[in-house]
């Protein structure tokens, strides 16, 4: 255990004297933190509508049709108490539930607003209600056919920085795993590192062993400094659930280093490495739910999304450390992000080179 001691230990000195590495591990997620963060870390990140109770008239269905299809809504059909559910959580500016009419109107409107942001809350309700009354004038063909009623709940606290943080968080484990631990291994492989290695009593999977401990600690300390920053800076609103980040982000680093190793197992050279890692991790920066919700994405666009590892990492950090959920919350991140580093692993073993292909 004193060689992979000193194995690991070397492994750190090295990632720590190549400022270029630490520049990508670290300054480029942190960049990307302060930068939104100053721009739009006070913010919404949209006016998110949920409505329940559309199927009780056809009015009320042409007008959830109508408010689905207008821009600057992102409407969410559902029953009436998981829509309460998510507007206590924050993930709703307000609810639109309609209900059967007492009187003589022809339809009842219940509003439900979050108040944890008063100026945007206002900004939710004067459009929602500006929107019932157009729509009542374009469907109905008459004005105050809908009898609307107004009630507050204090839901959580939402801000863009909230929901950005935990894709910084999956960027940083992304790039740390796949395009960091890429290059080295294929660089060490073009140095004949590896060769040097095979010829010693040193074992391979110890040396492998190291290299992955030591990118799965600095994978835990970026996640930590990203937090602090964030907790300093912007006051975030997170939970307590740092017991479930942990082991997110743990199985997250996993799952990309596993990537990492497949693209080492196969690049050629540090250029054709850095070019692969390039390819799958940009598109997946954009898609994978970093700056948006992955529900307001194309539809055409779904199934890419579903298929991409740092989809159910974001997912998953967002779960637990703004919802403040558990384990159990997220087991299908888990799972994806598990059986990624278990398949990205056997392929690794199974095509590793000692070589280049060139030697």
């Amino acid at each position: 255990m004193t060689s992979f001691r000193a194995m690991t230990l070397a492994n750190f000195k090295m990632i720590v004297r190549n400022r270029t590495a630490l520049f990508f591990l670290l300054g480029f997620p942190l960049i990307f933190m302060l930068l939104f963060g100053y721009l739009f870390g006070t913010g919404e990140t949209r006016l998110s509508i949920g409505i329940s109770g559309e199927d009780v008239s056809p009015l009320a269905g042409a007008i959830a049709d109508q408010m689905e299809q207008t821009d600057g809504f992102t409407v969410y059909r559902g029953d009436l108490e998981s829509e309460l559910a998510a507007i206590e959580d924050g993930d709703r500016t307000v609810v639109l539930a309609f209900s059967e009419p007492d009187g003589d109107h022809a339809l009842d409107a219940q509003i439900y607003v979050n108040q944890a942001n008063p100026q945007f809350a206002q900004i939710g309700l004067n459009a929602v209600e500006q929107f019932l009354l157009q729509s009542e004038l374009e469907i109905a063909g008459q004005p105050r056919m809908i009898q609307t009623d107004v009630a507050n709940i204090e839901g959580d606290e939402f801000q863009f920085i909230d929901f950005f943080l935990p894709g910084v968080i999956g960027i940083s484990l992304m790039v740390n795993g796949i395009q960091s631990l890429s290059t080295t291994f294929v660089s060490f492989r073009e140095k004949g590192i590896l060769r040097r290695i095979k010829a010693t009593p040193f074992p391979l999977w110890q040396f492998i062993l190291s290299r992955i401990s030591t990118q799965v600690v600095i994978a835990v300390a970026q996640t930590v400094i990203l937090v602090a920053i964030a907790l300093v800076l912007f006051d975030v609103n997170i939970s307590d659930s740092y017991f479930s980040a942990l082991v997110l982000v743990v199985l997250g680093a996993f799952a990309f280093l596993g990537i990492g190793f497949v693209i080492s197992a196969f690049a050629s050279n540090t250029d054709v490495a850095d070019s692969a890692g390039t390819i799958i991790t940009i598109p997946m920066m954009f898609l994978s739910g970093v700056f948006f919700p992955v529900d307001d994405a194309p539809a055409v666009l779904q199934p890419i999304i579903q298929l991409l590892p740092l989809t159910y990492l974001v997912e998953g950090l967002r779960n637990v450390l703004i919802d403040g959920g558990t384990l159990a919350d997220t087991w299908l991140e888990i799972g994806v992000l598990a059986l990624t580093a278990a398949i990205g692993f056997l392929i690794s073993v199974r095509f590793f080179r000692w070589e280049s292909r060139e030697a």
